[in-house]
């Protein structure tokens, strides 16, 4: 049996030296006088298990040992120096003189810690992070780290900031992520030499990163926080799967690629031609197994609209510029099948899934098309983001998909289209009533169809009949 390579231990070690800071600045808190210079121990240790927390990833991933064993070890480690570590801090220096809520806050703080890391790795983890689901436990050490260093002289008042600061921890508010190890450092060295010269102004400094974390960086990246491009990896070329055909033009945004599935016995004159939006944080090709499953593609055509910053399409992504991708892969389309747009649009459907939903009603809206499939829509994104992360973050939002306002728009149009919905009962990403409020408002027109017991993530694979005889080109309206 081949040996483990040494190099396969390192971010191992790494974690462990995070626990062993975190252990040592509680020993140092539990047996020295409180003092400026004690706190200052206490903080440089901190600083020391904060590196080694930054360090350790980034290792785990260069020497190819990212385990299970590792992200748990992890979390264990950072609850010690970024939970009991700080809670103990601030309580010995201004907490005390309070007991009651002084251990309340402290006690609420680690439970926040551990909570909000076990929160962390139960979720979804996908190849990009460009957020994290409440404040980081590093952040909240560093938090009451600049308690500790500007004294808040009343307990109960400190009492609260540290209720406050956990609460964030264990909020579902968006705070910034995907930052590069370089700028942590350098924040964290910043901080270091703050506590050189203690004061309330230490306070700016946690207050700055609140800011710019919640509001600042998700007004300025919303984009990217919205769509979570999927980006191909450098140097990947995996070749197209049978029968998929590369759509290749240029936009505003640059070169761009969308991806053709012709009708198997009317290649050149299709039925139908199914225009998919796909979801967040995934890609058009992600749809190519599912397509082959479901349909025979005898008479209907699919073509998979990539957005621009996806896969190999360059630029970044948004309302206007993937209507642009659609329009340009649509006329490539008609390129390649020897015929005009004009003729090939009235045979023009749009599937939606999930945020495609939101392009998908656009591009039908703008081009009058006869058909429209949604797969778990939601009623606007201002409702998904009010929902998940509260009103202030909705009236930030900068693009906003509202679906039900163009569901009204489509209904009014001559013809009106035939709109079905499909949506799980289950779903707890878009709520089911989302599409029972649209379906409602214009009974008429809109099928709804409820998959009972499917999520969101399962529709799909839970409504296949369904989901077949509506992808059928019979069910076009004339």
């Amino acid at each position: 049996m081949a040996m483990k390579s040494p190099t396969r231990f390192i971010p191992i070690a790494l974690t462990l030296a995070n626990a062993f800071c975190g252990t040592a600045a509680l020993l140092f808190l539990a047996t020295s006088t409180v003092s400026l210079g004690s706190m200052r121990n206490v903080a440089l240790l901190m600083g020391l298990a904060a590196l080694f927390d930054a360090l350790d990833g980034g290792a785990a991933r260069k020497f190819d040992a990212v385990t299970e064993i590792g992200r748990e070890l992890d979390s264990l480690c950072d609850i010690i120096s970024f939970g009991a570590v700080p809670a103990l801090a601030v309580y010995v220096q201004s907490l005390h003189s309070a007991p009651v809520p002084g251990v309340i806050s402290a006690g609420f703080y680690v439970c926040c810690t551990a909570f909000r890391l076990a929160r962390h790795n139960a979720s979804s983890r996908t190849t990009r992070r460009y957020w994290f689901t409440g404040m980081p436990v590093e952040c909240g050490a560093l938090v009451l780290l600049a308690l500790v260093f500007a004294p808040v002289q009343n307990p109960w008042i400190a009492s609260v900031l540290v209720i406050l600061t956990g609460l964030l921890m264990a909020s579902r508010i968006p705070f910034a992520g995907n930052v590069p190890l370089s700028v942590r450092i350098l924040a964290l060295g910043i901080l270091m030499l703050a506590l050189l010269k203690p004061g309330e102004w230490v306070l700016a400094l946690p207050a700055s990163y609140i800011l710019l974390a919640v509001i600042v960086y998700p007004f300025l990246t919303q984009d990217a926080l919205i769509y979570s491009p999927k980006r191909r990896q450098a140097g990947a070329s995996d070749p197209l799967p049978a029968d998929v055909y590369a759509m290749e033009f240029t936009t505003s945004q640059g070169k761009q690629t969308a991806y053709y599935l012709p009708a198997s016995e009317k290649p050149g004159n299709p039925d139908l031609l199914w225009m998919v939006f796909h979801s967040r944080g995934s890609s058009a090709l992600d749809a190519v197994p599912v397509i082959t499953d479901l349909t025979d593609r005898k008479r209907a055509a699919f073509l998979l609209v990539e957005y621009p910053g996806f896969d190999r399409c360059e630029g970044n992504p948004g309302p206007t510029q993937i209507q642009e991708n659609a329009q340009q892969a649509l006329a490539a389309v008609s390129r390649r099948e020897g015929c005009s747009v004009a003729e090939l649009m009235p045979k023009v459907g749009a599937l939606g899934v999930s945020l495609g939903c939101g392009p998908a009603l656009a591009f039908a809206a703008q081009n009058h098309l006869g058909r429209v499939l949604l797969l778990a829509p939601f009623t606007s994104l201002a409702d998904i983001v009010g929902l998940r992360f509260g009103p202030v973050l909705r009236v930030l939002l900068r693009t906003n998909y509202d679906n039900r306002a163009v569901i009204s728009e489509l209904v009014a149009q001559t013809p009106t289209p035939d709109i079905s919905i499909l949506h799980g009962t289950s779903d707890q990403v878009v709520p089911f009533s989302m599409s029972e409020t649209m379906a409602r408002q214009h009974q008429a027109v809109v099928k709804l169809v409820a998959v009972e017991g499917a999520g969101h993530r399962d529709l799909v694979e839970q409504s296949i009949t369904v989901l077949r005889d509506l992808l059928a080109p019979n069910e076009c309206s004339a």
